[in-house]
């Protein structure tokens, strides 16, 4: 059964058009508030803070995607104060899970050659350059433009205009990942990757292609680990965190630290040298 949104959500989703903020982090954000919506049975805006605990606790969620839920309701009770609609906040009491950053898991370099020598399409070859070569995620492979890609600047960039939580950057591109854009062919304008009616992927088409590549390279590895494969080795190389967090996007260099622990022949040359 279709479910008609209440005024103050329809009113949200138009505030965050405004901001111009990517139509898949709105997709998101509105699924969950529907979602609670239908739950709680009335306008979300009226719900109470054991309402939204119950609706939570029942959807047996992982701790990630709790705190990603419990911080879209967040965000919208914030808005709906800002403008006056709400007069509390009952998130304010919800528990937020206590996240635990995991360990960069990059693909082995072996690994990367044999997913670039066995693609079965200059498509594919490009998603695996752009997420091993580049560090871009999946939301970005299928959000990436033409006007994007500025093979004309020494050196050549990728402007990635719309990254996680719309945090603008820009990375500096190989030329094996210049050579491997042009074999697949760069459009004169929209989308690089599209569907015949020239509509853009969508994230998870690019995760699907890149995840079943692997599969059949029967290489045991998601697709988001080929970002960490870029991460590691630029902080192998430059020692800088402050670069590999800013050619990551991450928008805290808590995150970028766990790429640290990955200068393993460095740490190990170092605790050689102990009390000799």
């Amino acid at each position: 059964m279709l479910h008609t949104r209440s005024t103050d959500l329809l009113e949200y989703s138009e505030e965050m058009a405004r901001k111009a903020l990517r139509q898949t982090s709105m997709d998101k954000t509105m699924s969950v508030l529907v979602r609670a919506e239908i739950a709680v049975g009335h306008p979300l805006i009226e719900s109470t803070t054991l309402e939204l605990r119950d609706w939570l606790d029942g959807r047996k969620l992982s701790a990630k995607t709790r705190y990603a839920y419990i911080s879209h309701l967040a965000t919208f009770w914030r808005w709906a104060l800002a403008v006056e609609r709400a007069t509390k906040n009952p998130t304010l009491r919800l528990t937020r899970p206590r996240l635990r950053q995991g360990l960069p898991r990059p693909v082995p370099n072996q690994d990367l050659i044999t997913l670039l020598e066995q693609a079965p399409s200059a498509e594919l070859r490009a998603m695996v350059v752009l997420a091993a070569h580049a560090g871009l995620r999946c939301m970005e492979i299928a959000g990436l433009r033409a006007d994007e890609i500025m093979q004309h600047l020494e050196p050549p960039v990728l402007v990635i205009t719309h990254g996680k939580g719309d945090k603008p950057r820009v990375i500096p591109i190989s030329l094996l990942t210049i050579e491997t854009l042009r074999a697949f062919g760069v459009p004169s304008y929209g989308p690089l990757f599209r569907y015949e009616d020239g509509a853009p992927y969508q994230p998870w088409k690019v995760s699907h292609m890149l995840r079943g590549h692997m599969h059949n390279c029967g290489i045991n590895a998601s697709a988001h680990q080929l970002r960490h494969s870029f991460g590691t080795e630029v902080y192998r190389r430059s020692g800088d965190l402050r670069m590999t967090q800013e050619l990551m996007g991450h928008s805290s260099p808590s995150t970028t630290a766990g790429y640290t622990q990955w200068n393993q022949i460095k740490a190990a040359a170092v605790v050689d040298t102990l009390f000799t």
